[in-house]
């Protein structure tokens, strides 16, 4: 018994030792692991085909492995070395949290645009110079002031990472509430049934490029003549142009031949109330017209999707968790990461696409 208590005690001593090390731990780490991905997907909800039901626990599982590791790392290093160790996964955590809020750099969007990573050489350097006098700031502060300097550091992270689990929880809410109110929609999805299957004889293939100016096609065929043989039997509609420099608004603009807001409601609100004056579909179906829609739920009108073939009972599952938890911390480095990062881990905005499988209910 006397000996369960010397340990007990013991224990006790170890973690009362080190609660400034548990907080300069969980600092970054809730910061990157925890809170960058699900405030990156729970306002951006309609960019995602899967839903937080499909992923949060892997999120969690990655926090939690994460945490316990660079813990270990501290925990049993000297003094003065733990301190200084704190001091910098504080002055991380502060990093993480004002390089996703005020000193990203603009790229662009994940579309698989060509990035000329040179232009922005003056900018990273800039932004990796912030991210050295954060961390030089910290640790001169420590050297200077050596334990008020903790006390004071340990209490702005508490502040921060207090607002950040606020801001969070309220994300969380809001979250949770759509997922479950989608519940009768959400046991429908888009399959890839008939993807590939056409017409032996007669076929009318329409593409519709978003992000394509009529004026690029026109320099093409200027430079490129011979691509008018590859394209022969198609005709080039050089009246037309898209309403917007995103996929998600021009998809609803073409499909109902409204311009799709994006004020007052969410994307798929504005889209369905687009569709109100919409007649092409219910023509269709109206003349016995088959038709399947191989594109994104939220994106498309709900009576559509409702009149495609391929809008099935069925569900659609992660196909890879290892995969989809290192893709989506590369989209975490794109936002929250220094940005010297975002050259190797940048997206080009099909890797989730690429991980979504359909499951058939038993």
């Amino acid at each position: 018994m006397y000996r369960k208590v010397v340990v007990f005690m013991a224990i006790i001593k170890f973690f009362k030792e080190r609660l400034i090390l548990l907080l300069s731990v969980l600092f970054p780490v809730y910061m990157l692991f925890l809170h960058a991905p699900f405030e990156m997907y729970l306002t951006n909800r309609l960019d995602f085909w899967f839903g937080l039901s499909d992923f949060w626990h892997l999120i969690v599982i990655t926090f939690l492995i994460a945490f316990l590791v660079l813990f270990l790392i501290g925990a049993f290093l000297p003094k003065l070395l733990r301190n200084i160790y704190s001091v910098i996964g504080i002055a991380c955590g502060l990093g993480i949290y004002i390089q996703g809020n005020f000193l990203n750099t603009d790229l662009g969007s994940l579309n698989g645009s060509e990035i000329v990573w040179a232009d922005y050489k003056t900018k990273f350097i800039i932004n990796a110079a912030i991210w050295l006098v954060i961390i030089a700031a910290a640790l001169v502060l420590f050297f200077v002031l050596k334990q008020k300097a903790i006390k004071v550091l340990s209490i702005v992270a508490s502040f921060v990472l207090l607002i950040q689990v606020v801001t969070l929880g309220t994300l969380f809410i809001s979250g949770i509430n759509e997922e479950i109110t989608s519940t009768e929609t959400a046991q429908y999805t888009v399959t890839d049934r008939d993807l590939y299957t056409v017409s032996k004889n007669e076929n009318v293939i329409i593409m519709i490029l978003d992000m394509f100016d009529n004026e690029y096609m026109r320099d093409i065929l200027k430079e490129n003549p011979e691509v008018k043989e590859t394209f022969k039997d198609f005709t080039f509609f050089d009246n037309a142009v898209g309403s917007y420099s995103t996929t998600s608004y021009s998809v609803g603009t073409i499909l109902t031949g409204e311009f799709v807001g994006n004020t007052e409601y969410g994307l798929k609100e504005n889209v369905d109330k687009a569709y109100e004056n919409t007649k092409l579909f219910n023509e269709l179906a109206e003349n016995d017209y088959v038709f399947d829609m191989y594109t994104i739920e939220g994106m498309t009108p709900q009576k559509v999707l409702e009149m495609s073939e391929n809008y099935e009972t069925a569900k659609s599952v992660i196909s890879d968790n290892s995969s989809f938890i290192k893709r989506m911390y590369r989209l975490v480095i794109c936002r929250f990461a220094p940005d010297f990062l975002k050259q190797r881990f940048w997206l080009n905005g099909t890797e989730f696409a690429e991980l979504r499988a359909i499951r058939n209910p038993e």
